[in-house]
């Protein structure tokens, strides 16, 4: 009998039927529950953070016989709004990711901006944040990004290749603005001092909208002034933006996957690869 009470105990601590034993259970069982807790938030914040930082604009490949609009109305159901830099590492961050193959037929015109992608309203003046143009004489593209102090900020990334594909990057980060062409920093321009300015307009790809304005009407435009003479001629593949700067394996990883296959619309014929080595070094002109 008093073998039978001695062990009682024992047995108690070892069923787990104790008072320290279910203790120690319920803290085991609590701090599980919170850690699954904790993991399933992070997991959900992870995935929403993703879908807020990237998004495509135009998934797919396009020509450019058309103009299309991407609504920024958070209220429009149609729209595929973007989220804004807001203070990243570097202070304003923002990348553009997009396949680009251009047509020779596209260099008619010695002075014209050649229409790729603008945001900002329907006319690209003054609002581009940014405003990417092909120039109609020869095979440069032309990326204006506006600041605080002025509109007219562009730079220029000349020999871009010509009847194949090639991939560009825009990327802001340290208050400058970098140029990617195929995962090679093409081209870089600082600001100054000035930040620069992001709106709240829409994404206007290929607008094929022909107007001219002399220095006269625009005083800070440069001596030939501006003529937007429609778009350039050719296709844009997997355009999409992102809420904070690019790493360079970023950059490879999109480039490889290259453009898409599916196209909408008309000039459905498949482009040549879109990578050269001689990008670099082969200049076209609409003399030659």
């Amino acid at each position: 009998m008093s073998a039978t009470n001695s062990s009682s105990p024992v047995v108690s601590y070892l069923n787990g039927t104790a008072p320290v034993p279910q203790i120690l259970l319920g803290i085991v069982l609590v701090s599980v529950v919170y850690i699954a807790m904790m993991t399933s938030e992070y997991i959900y914040r992870s995935m929403t953070q993703v879908a807020k930082t990237r998004t495509a604009l135009l998934p797919y490949t396009y020509p450019s016989d058309k103009q299309r609009e991407i609504r920024q109305d958070p209220n429009d159901p149609v729209s595929i709004p973007v989220v804004l830099s807001d203070n990243e590492r570097t202070g304003i961050e923002f990348s553009y990711s997009f396949f680009l193959q251009i047509n020779e037929s596209s260099f008619n015109d010695q002075d014209a901006l050649l229409h790729v992608f603008h945001k900002g309203y329907n006319m690209a003046y003054p609002l581009m944040s940014p405003g990417v143009f092909l120039l109609g004489k020869t095979n440069t593209i032309r990326v204006y990004m506006n600041n605080s102090d002025t509109w007219n900020n562009y730079i220029d990334v000349e020999n871009v290749p010509v009847k194949k594909w090639f991939y560009f990057t825009i990327i802001c980060r340290n208050n400058s603005l970098e140029l990617y062409l195929n995962g090679n920093l093409a081209k870089k321009l600082k600001f100054d001092g000035s930040l620069p300015y992001q709106n709240f307009g829409n994404f206007f790809v290929f607008s094929q909208r022909r107007v001219e304005f002399t220095q006269t009407q625009i005083p800070s435009a440069d001596e030939r002034g501006l003529r937007f003479q429609g778009p350039m001629n050719g296709m844009i593949s997997r355009l999409e933006y992102f809420s904070y700067a690019l790493s360079f394996t970023e950059i490879n990883a999109l480039m490889n996957k290259g453009p898409s296959a599916h196209i909408v619309g008309a000039g459905a014929d498949n482009a040549p690869h879109y990578l050269t080595d001689a990008y670099w070094t082969t200049q076209y002109s609409s003399s030659t």
